[in-house]
């Protein structure tokens, strides 16, 4: 729905800290837009020591104008630490147009619970498109809040899914779309639903892979395993495994809660390059995005500098490349500021050796092509023959 820039009136709203149950969280997010699955429930109970989710409703009567699911991470004895809101808060309804006031209320509400009220540093990273538009930039910081311009903001390349498939499909590079359709020559079968089986398959290819090219790991597979198994139906992930003569060789996990479908996780066999099985599930979770009623179809993260092969591949299958806004940050108290920032530090200290050592022992490998980072309702598994539409 279209956004209001102006200041237009927010209805007056309480803020409820910590009294959402689980249950009624995923209707709340279900109505909204900019849903995703980083907010929801199980995804904030990933492990970690010190660490816990925090859920902050924006309420006018029973209307929630703003949501927002928090990670807090304590440091003990200090009695500070660290409050992020990963892809949020949520403040387009669905159905409705949107206001920017509604983003400023809710950051409001954030900041004097958790920065001024805990004594956090408080970071948002929304999940919003910076288009240009001085709106979202100016509503948080009107409550506050600074910038990170310095820091890298999320970019990938963004499909709208409001053309026909036949206006996406010219939209492709050449290449790309030659290798689909000979994708679609070969007679793959693709299986996809949402149950905890398919993400073993999944789970498998993705070991292979690893194995394979011998890449640093920035994706927890147990943690989207148990992601998988916990969320309600409707808004779980879909996965997408590819088959030829009846082996599984490439598969996919996607989301599709809000209106804009996400491309999770991907993993490919050594035979699925020149099958073109990536290609295949690529294009069938275009489908089912638009299936779903999505807007957009993000196809995940992309880094030319670090791997510039999965963005090639990524800017072949078309659409605009785009970057969110960078985080936003807040800290009220000294402590807090000095604790995380060391922290950071030490943690960017530990993944550039990880990653030194991952380089010393590749030979020559690319790296892994993992993507990242609905009213999906889940049915069995079904089975599909990938062909031109």
């Amino acid at each position: 729905m279209p956004m209001t820039t102006g200041q237009g009136p927010v209805p007056a709203a309480a803020a409820l800290v910590d009294t959402t149950p689980e249950a009624a969280w995923s209707g709340i997010i279900s109505r909204f837009d900019d849903a995703c699955v980083y907010q929801t429930w199980p995804y904030g109970r990933r492990r970690g020591v010190c660490a816990r989710a925090s859920h902050l409703v924006l309420a006018s009567g029973d209307t929630p104008i703003a949501a927002a699911q928090v990670r807090i991470l304590t440091v003990p004895v200090l009695g500070t630490g660290f409050a992020h809101v990963a892809r949020g808060p949520l403040w387009r309804r669905r159905g409705e147009p949107s206001t920017i006031e509604a983003l400023h209320a809710a950051a409001a509400a954030l900041r004097d619970e958790y920065a001024r009220t805990r004594g956090l540093l408080l970071r948002v990273s929304l999940n919003e498109v910076d288009d240009g538009t001085p709106g979202p930039r100016a509503a948080m910081e009107r409550a506050g809040f600074v910038c990170l311009s310095n820091a890298a903001p999320y970019r990938t390349f963004r499909i709208d899914l409001r053309a026909s498939t036949d206006e996406i499909l010219a939209g492709m590079h050449k290449k790309w779309r030659e290798n689909l359709r000979r994708a679609w020559r070969r007679g793959l079968a693709i299986r996809e639903g949402g149950d905890a089986d398919l993400f073993v398959v999944f789970a498998g290819l993705y070991g292979q892979m690893r194995n394979r090219k011998r890449f640093a790991e920035l994706v927890d597979i147990d943690e989207f395993r148990r992601l998988q198994s916990e969320l309600p139906p409707v808004l779980r992930p879909q996965i997408f495994v590819c088959e030829s003569a009846g082996a599984p060789v490439a598969a996919l996990v996607g989301s599709a809660i809000g209106e804009t479908g996400t491309i999770l996780l991907s993993a490919t066999s050594a035979d699925a390059l020149k099958l073109g099985a990536a290609y295949a599930l690529r294009w069938r979770m275009l489908e089912y995005c638009k299936e779903k009623g999505c807007r957009w179809l993000d196809q995940g993260g992309v880094n030319p500098r670090r791997n510039p092969g999965g963005y090639q591949y990524k800017a072949g299958m078309g659409g605009e490349e785009v970057r969110h806004h960078p985080p936003f940050e807040l800290c009220e108290k000294r402590l807090a500021g000095w604790v995380v920032h060391a922290g950071e530090a030490a943690r960017r200290l530990k993944r550039k050796s990880a990653d030194l050592l991952v380089r010393l022992g590749r030979k020559g490998t690319p790296a892994a092509r993992v993507a990242g980072s609905s009213e999906a309702a889940t049915r069995a598994s079904s089975t599909r023959v990938a062909r031109n539409p």
